[in-house]
């Protein structure tokens, strides 16, 4: 299977707005009023949307996180990491996949409203990564031939 992906040149903002940020360490994300997004794995401002926050933790009890591929050591707090200077870790496919598609939802619905869009959100190759992690996954579906879905054509706008 091969995709094609086209790169766009990022455009500026219809709305600017100025930046918000959550500083440099936790202390000083939370003196700046952020708190933890689990979605997109990063300290945020109040005035960020979670869209999707609270549905990609109602899919699974407790994602789990890891400091090695092998999943020996469990991280019971992947937040605190990047006051460690630790940030990596290992997930399951399962979470992987989750946080994708909720993270494109998220896009789309700052797309749709205008409203603020996250660092990782906004960010163009991780909508490729993504997207590619997506389709790559759904190949294996049993189902990939048969007839399962229900469409139309409209007169489209842009």
């Amino acid at each position: 299977m091969a995709f094609i992906f086209v790169h766009y040149p990022q455009q500026p903002s219809l709305h600017a707005r100025p930046l918000l940020s959550c500083g440099n360490s936790m202390s000083e994300a939370r003196d700046n009023g952020c708190t933890w997004d689990d979605l997109s794995k990063q300290w945020l401002p109040a005035a960020c949307p979670r869209i999707g926050n609270e549905e990609f933790l109602q899919r699974q009890d407790q994602w789990s996180f890891y400091f090695e591929q092998e999943a020996r050591t469990v991280i019971p707090n992947i937040s605190v990491l990047v006051d460690e200077n630790r940030a990596d870790w290992y997930t399951t496919e399962g979470e992987h996949l989750t946080h994708c598609a909720f993270i494109l939802l998220r896009m789309a619905h700052a797309l749709f409203s205008g409203d603020r869009i996250d660092r990782v959100t906004s960010k163009y190759h991780h909508a490729v990564h993504c997207t590619s992690y997506l389709l790559n996954a759904t190949k294996w579906s049993p189902n990939w031939n048969v007839i399962t879905s229900r469409g139309n054509s409209l007169f489209g706008w842009c």
